[in-house]
């Protein structure tokens, strides 16, 4: 089986135009759309870039509490 990953933007309402493809007339194919709602930052890279973040304990040990369970 040989995958081909191909991003296109819908241009109409249920209608996808897939150009390009080494395929042939006849071949059977299998298609699986994958919605992208994966929003960008302004250069398009690292979303969480320059985002506020905070230690509250960070001297602390992390998930102290999570080791009874394995007593």
């Amino acid at each position: 089986m040989q995958i081909f990953k191909v991003e296109v933007t819908i241009v109409a309402d249920g209608k996808l135009e897939v150009e390009g493809l080494p395929l042939h007339k006849g071949d059977h194919v299998e298609v699986i759309v994958n919605r992208n709602d994966l929003k960008e930052s302004a250069n398009g890279h690292y979303p969480l870039r320059n985002t506020p973040y905070r230690y509250s304990e960070p001297f602390e040990p992390v998930a102290d509490t999570d080791w009874n369970v394995l007593k």
